[in-house]
């Protein structure tokens, strides 16, 4: 992976943390179901809007490139203002690189040659990189269009390690969810449904006879052709993303697993943007 690629999944992240800091703070949960695709999605859009600040480490894995998976730490400041650190653990070519990103000005920290590359990243073709997807505004309004549809599964049905379609041929978490997420649901969550941000670092601490233990998958299949395009995985109780897999052709393309998120820590903007100090600057 190239210096051009890891400043495209950080600035596709950055990208993902500004339109979440935009999205409307209201949990109006009667009117956006979690059995229903686009009331899932719009919990999941709506999931960081109590969070000041976060940290997570993240993986990023293309099954159609033979190099090796890509692991980073993130650190972002979600609100007032965002600001994004992006910190590359594995593989070892790419360990100790570091991405900031601060309003339209980025920063690429590149230890092995004492370098610090400072530059304007608008114009950078987001498209070309999977991460941006973690924006979920985009599949509903892409939902909402109907060039895709979308259903809810239940985990206990989940992928195998193999990702083939056809283990997603299970019917919807509850009963009256329709497969384009457009239809009346068969019962809203309760109130008490609502996200929690605590532990996030762990496991819920439920049963699995908790109706919010556990994930739900989100299932998106092109409308035209039917194909399997994405597969998401949600927290149930916290709504926050956990894995998306890309799906070229019935076949898995691309991963994102997202591990070990902490919200609230008292980040600051200094602490995750300032960086090492380099022999040489670039200015572009």
């Amino acid at each position: 992976m190239n210096g051009q690629s890891l400043v495209l999944i950080a600035v596709g992240l950055f990208t993902s943390l500004v339109v979440t800091v935009a999205a409307v703070n209201h949990y109006q949960l009667e009117a956006h179901p979690a059995s229903v695709a686009s009331g899932l999605l719009w919990r999941v859009e709506n999931a960081l809007t109590s969070v000041q600040d976060l940290q997570a480490d993240v993986s990023s894995t293309e099954f159609t490139d033979p190099s090796q998976p890509v692991h980073m730490t993130v650190r972002a400041i979600v609100t007032p203002v965002p600001a994004l650190s992006v910190e590359y653990t594995a593989p070892d070519e790419l360990s100790g690189q570091i991405v900031t990103v601060e309003n339209d000005l980025l920063s690429h920290y590149v230890p092995k040659d004492g370098l610090l590359i400072v530059r304007r990243w608008s114009g950078l073709p987001l498209a070309a990189v999977g991460l941006a997807g973690l924006d979920v505004s985009r599949l509903r309004t892409q939902l909402e269009q109907g060039t895709i549809t979308a259903r809810v599964l239940d985990d206990s049905t989940s992928l195998t390690s193999t990702g083939l379609t056809s283990d997603l041929q299970v019917e919807p978490i509850l009963a009256g969810a329709t497969q384009s997420g457009s239809g009346a649901p068969a019962a809203a969550l309760p109130a008490s449904a609502a996200p929690t941000l605590t532990d996030l670092g762990s496991p819920p601490a439920a049963g699995t006879s908790d109706p919010l233990y556990g994930t739900y998958i989100i299932e998106v299949r092109d409308a035209k052709s039917g194909d399997l395009t994405q597969a998401l995985w949600i927290d149930r109780k916290t709504y926050f993303i956990q894995k998306v897999i890309y799906y070229e052709k019935d076949s898995r393309a691309r991963e994102i697993e997202i591990n070990q998120l902490r919200v609230n820590q008292g980040l600051t903007t200094e602490g995750i943007l300032t960086l090492p100090q380099t022999a040489t600057t670039i200015r572009g």
